[in-house]
């Protein structure tokens, strides 16, 4: 307890330092970039973009893994330091086990992460506000670990996040109707306070009829 006293006390008195950590995926590392852009220009704050090391290998492949963990900056002044998912090489569907992906990706991402948000303090560069995207909310609980609060960057429609709602509360009777549509991509399905909508209108993975299906697993991530 006397240690988390001390770092929040140290987080109040810091700079400004934003952690925006994102899932290891285009769609998620773009709308992360234009964000840490915003937060810099609007704020001035040091932003420290963290994604797993495969995409950052992607994204700065000069860099060796030692100048990497002390962090690399971009032209427009952003940080970015990777973490490690267990998976440095990148996941392949082809190859990879879903179920095993998804123990790593919260196991090692939690320890690795941890250890970036502590580097990051020793370096004297304390992180005050950890922001993170979909399918990492075990994210907010390593950011707790350190005293540091944590928020979800919402990257998507706000219509899929009531289809997200809908389903997994389970009491709308959204669940029921993509189970009876069968996988039927033109059955008519109603979410409350939208317009009729299509099975195919609605995220890939709430709508898979079979375990089989390449976008099940995703479920498991929420």
């Amino acid at each position: 307890m006397p240690a988390m006293v001390e770092e929040l006390r140290a987080a109040a008195e810091a700079e400004p330092h934003f952690l925006v950590v994102t899932y290891p995926a285009q769609g998620h590392i773009n709308p992360v970039r234009h964000l840490a852009r915003r937060l810099l220009r609007a704020t001035g704050a040091r932003v420290t973009v963290s994604t797993a090391v495969s995409a950052f290998r992607k994204m700065f492949p000069g860099e060796d893994d030692d100048a990497a963990a002390e962090g690399h900056r971009d032209a427009a002044g952003v940080w970015h330091v990777p973490y490690s998912d267990g998976y440095d090489a990148g996941f392949d569907r082809a190859v990879h086990d879903h179920t095993h992906y998804l123990s790593q990706v919260k196991l090692v991402g939690s320890r690795t992460l941890s250890a970036v948000i502590a580097r990051l303090r020793d370096a004297g560069r304390p992180v005050t506000l950890v922001v993170y995207t979909l399918l990492l909310s075990w994210v907010a609980n390593v950011a707790r670990g350190h005293g540091v609060p944590a928020a979800l960057y919402w990257i998507q429609p706000a219509t899929v996040l009531a289809a997200y709602l809908h389903f997994f509360r389970g009491t709308d009777g959204v669940d029921k109707a993509i189970a009876a549509a069968g996988g039927d991509p033109s059955a008519a399905v109603s979410l409350p306070g939208l317009p009729p909508l299509r099975i195919r209108d609605l995220p890939s993975f709430i709508t898979a009829t079979s375990e089989n299906d390449p976008y099940a697993f995703v479920a498991d991530m929420f």
